[in-house]
């Protein structure tokens, strides 16, 4: 292998260890094993990589997909002429959660790469080639064509892959213009594939794989910048804290497949109640929190019952693998907590405190209940 093509693959390497990284921060540090399985099966299914491996703080092994792995097996802790294998330590704040070990299947990828530079470099030769013969020997109309190739050479090295030559003629000099705008359709296909993979690693580390939610991470980040315009304009906004009445009873009658299924179904019924500009955020396994903005605290309770009821009145629906089973509701509750922002707080963590505490009183007091956090009126009566 040429040392720039291991160098791309490298910096492929580098960039997909950092995304990943990202993406399973939350989940290592929530212990949230579901999570971490369904990024490493969509990853290792996408091709973008040959295995994944996630592993504890201890080395323990808690997710592992790819061919020839198992749970409890070590993923290969180097790499070979097939394989470049590599590992990204997981810390929060100093701390250890664990790693992520993966594998870049290097076969493929030099074979993609010296395909895409041999076509360049004959095609390449054969412009130079053209233009150095034909110069020489056309008149003003071959001068003119081939100052096209050279200008699009220009355009294709400045990273325009999408500009083509104007094709005139049967004549060898259109042959080349043809393959010139083949290899420029090629290398724009390459670069196309390339840059949509990185978007499915960025939507990874910013969202929750299972619902498509906020993960974690983004939406604490959402929460600090809502804080600061309030705090900048005064004006009013709410969090609503969530979490899934009797979950584990889910899990136990219907199986953790169906637990899946009933948290996407109440992502979407949740999602449809909501306005554009509010967020939802998965933060745990069954727990989410919704960000309110421009909305009061009486705005924030009524929203609050609004989707309790859309929750109780639209039961998850199950079918059987093959799909011939009849179809089985699975009915399931929300409790849900309600805080409002207060200008006067530096930190967002009381915030969280409050609706979170608001949350389980809901839950103590019946669940299938909202209960708005006490020290939240004050402040958004005064907003309001």
């Amino acid at each position: 292998m040429s040392e720039a093509c291991r160098q791309q693959i490298e910096y492929r390497a580098q960039v997909t260890g950092q995304l990943l990284a990202a993406a399973a921060r939350d989940p290592m540090v929530a212990y949230d094993v579901s999570t971490l399985k369904s990024l490493a099966t969509d990853l290792v299914a996408s091709g973008q990589v040959a295995y994944v491996s996630f592993l504890d703080e201890n080395g323990v092994s808690m997710v592992a997909s790819g061919p020839g792995l198992t749970q409890s097996g070590p993923a290969p802790q180097t790499s070979d002429d097939t394989l470049m294998a590599r590992a990204v330590t997981i810390e929060v704040a100093g701390k250890t959660y664990g790693s992520v070990h993966f594998g870049i299947q290097l076969d493929e990828m030099t074979a993609r790469l010296a395909a895409v530079r041999q076509q360049t470099i004959v095609i390449a030769l054969g412009v130079m080639a053209a233009v150095a013969t034909f110069s020489l020997l056309l008149g003003s109309l071959l001068t003119r064509r081939l100052n096209e190739l050279n200008a699009a050479s220009h355009e294709i090295a400045a990273g325009n892959l999408g500009h083509q030559v104007n094709v005139q003629g049967t004549d060898d000099l259109a042959d080349t213009a043809r393959n010139f705008n083949r290899m420029a359709k090629q290398l724009a296909a390459v670069k196309q594939a390339h840059e949509s993979a990185l978007s499915e690693l960025r939507q990874l580390a910013y969202h929750d794989p299972l619902t498509g939610a906020h993960n974690r991470r983004s939406f604490h980040s959402a929460l600090e910048q809502e804080h600061r315009r309030v705090q900048r304009t005064h004006t009013p906004a709410a969090l609503l804290a969530l979490d899934i009445d009797h979950f584990k009873s889910v899990n136990d009658t219907w199986g953790h497949d169906a637990g899946d299924d009933v948290i996407k179904h109440l992502v979407t019924v949740l999602q449809h109640s909501l306005r554009n500009i509010d967020i939802l955020g998965r933060v745990g396994g069954e727990e989410f929190a919704i960000l309110l903005p421009e909305t009061t605290l009486e705005g924030a309770r009524e929203t609050a019952e609004r989707l309790r009821v859309a929750v109780q009145d639209n039961p998850a629906v199950r079918v059987s693998p093959d799909g011939q089973a009849p179809l089985a509701a699975i009915p399931f509750t929300i409790s849900l907590g309600v805080a409002a922002f207060d200008p006067e707080q530096t930190h967002t963590d009381e915030l969280l405190k409050r609706a979170d505490v608001a949350m389980y009183q809901a839950k103590a007091a019946g669940r299938n209940k909202v209960c708005v956090s006490a020290l939240s009126a004050k402040p958004m009566e005064q907003a309001s």
